[in-house]
């Protein structure tokens, strides 16, 4: 109990001298104090919004992601049946330009 009492007597000390010091009223002290609670009260509230507008954000952005990850297999196995499809073609065409090219060679 006396370290409390003497702990409580040195805040007291510490306090006074303060406002001494500072030229400042117990009253301004305190009403100064006090918003300065109110405002770390609000920008604490306003981080926790800002946190979960971010948390909402990425969960969005991870669906999209999702989705986007879908059209591109999509468009890959078009480019991949494209590729099946037309590579015959490829090789007739390098075929015929290798024997235009012997023939026009010699």
């Amino acid at each position: 109990m006396s370290r409390i009492l003497k702990f409580s007597g040195i805040s007291l000390a510490a306090l006074s001298s303060y406002l001494v010091l500072k030229k400042e009223s117990p009253e301004h002290f305190f009403n100064r104090s006090r918003r300065n609670v109110n405002n770390l009260i609000e920008n604490i509230a306003d981080i926790n919004d800002k946190k979960q507008n971010l948390t909402d954000s990425i969960n969005k952005l991870k669906k999209e992601l999702m989705k986007s990850q879908m059209v591109i297999n999509s468009v890959n196995k078009d480019v991949e049946m494209f590729n099946f499809k037309i590579n015959p073609r490829i090789k007739r065409i390098d075929e015929k330009l290798n024997e235009l090219n012997q023939k026009f060679s010699h």
